[in-house]
C-alpha cells in the first residue's frame, strides 16, 4: 500500500510547474532526498539528485549512480543522458560528495528540461534545526519548490544542545542559547527573512516539513497539531510527519 507521504511527494514531483526542488534546514534533508529518489524510481520519473553544499557520498549514491558534473559538460544532451535517474557531484573529498555550483544547476536544468532536479541546498551537521550564516543556504535561483525541514526532536531542548549555528538562531529568535526551543522558535525561524527560507526566490512554493513526529508521544502530537492551526507560518503548506515511518499530515497555515 502506498503511503500518504509517497502520494504527496509523487504529486509534487510530477507537477509540470516544478522542475527544481531545494531541500533546506535540518532534521532529515538527506533522508528525504533518498526517499524522493525511491518515489521517482517506483513511479518511473526522470530525476537528478545533487547538492550545492556537501553531503555524505554514500547518501548521494543511494539516490542514484553518481556522475561528475564535468562529464555532463562534455556535450551530453538529454537524449544521450546517463539514465532516467542519477546523481551529480562536483568532486569527492574523503567521505563527502562536494556539490555543484548554482550556475551548474541552471545549466543542468536547461540541458535536461524533462528531468526533475532535487537539490540538497543546505547543511546542518546532522542537527534537527539550524540558522544561517551570510552565505547560507545555497539555493538555486531557479528553484520552483523549497521544502524547509526541522526535526521535532529539537522541541523542549536548549539551542546550544541541538541547534546548528545556535548563536545565529538565538539572535534571530530573540532568546538566549541556553533557553529551550519551542513552537515560537520554529515560527520565528520559518518567517524571518534571514531564516529557514532565506534566498528562496519570490514566487517559489514553500513547504515547512516538521519531521520526526514518530519521536513524539500521541499526547505530544495532539497538542502540537492543535496549535499548528493557529500559527501564521508564511508558507504555502505545513507538513508534520516522519520520513522514516512514511507518515504525513498537512495543514494550511492560519491567514487571519
Amino acid at each position: 500500500m502506498i503511503s500518504r507521504l509517497h502520494e504527496k511527494i509523487f504529486s509534487l514531483i510530477r507537477d509540470t510547474g516544478v522542475q527544481v526542488i531545494a531541500l533546506l534546514g535540518g532534521g532529515g534533508k538527506s533522508s528525504l532526498l533518498i526517499y524522493m529518489a525511491r518515489v521517482c524510481k517506483a513511479q518511473g520519473l526522470r530525476a537528478i539528485f545533487t547538492t550545492t553544499t556537501r553531503m555524505r557520498f554514500s547518501e548521494l549514491k543511494n539516490a542514484g549512480p553518481i556522475f561528475h558534473i564535468q562529464a555532463l559538460k562534455k556535450g551530453i544532451s538529454e537524449e544521450k543522458g546517463p539514465m532516467p535517474q542519477f546523481s551529480l557531484m562536483g568532486h569527492k573529498e574523503g567521505m563527502k560528495a562536494v556539490g555543484i555550483s548554482l550556475d551548474e544547476v541552471g545549466e543542468i536544468a536547461k540541458v535536461y528540461p524533462s528531468y526533475k532536479i532535487i537539490v540538497e541546498a543546505d547543511g546542518a551537521k546532522g542537527r534537527p534545526i539550524k540558522a544561517n550564516l551570510e552565505h547560507e543556504p545555497v539555493v538555486p535561483s531557479n528553484t520552483d519548490l523549497a521544502i524547509g525541514m526541522i526535526g521535532l526532536d529539537c522541541l523542549g531542548r536548549s539551542m546550544e544542545e541541538v541547534a546548528f549555528r545556535s548563536k545565529e538562531l538565538a539572535r534571530l529568535s530573540g532568546i538566549q542559547e541556553s533557553e529551550d526551543i519551542d513552537l515560537k522558535t520554529i515560527l520565528d525561524l520559518t518567517n524571518h527573512p534571514e531564516g529557514l527560507f532565506k534566498n528562496v526566490r519570490a514566487g517559489a512554493k514553500k513547504i515547512l516539513f516538521l519531521n520526526k513526529s514518530d519521536l513524539l508521544s500521541e499526547e505530544e502530537k495532539n497538542r502540537l497539531e492543535a496549535k499548528l492551526g493557529h500559527l501564521r507560518f508564511n508558507v504555502d503548506m505545513v507538513w508534520i510527519g516522519s520520513v522514516k515511518k512514511e507518515t504525513l499530515k498537512e495543514y494550511r497555515p492560519c491567514r487571519n
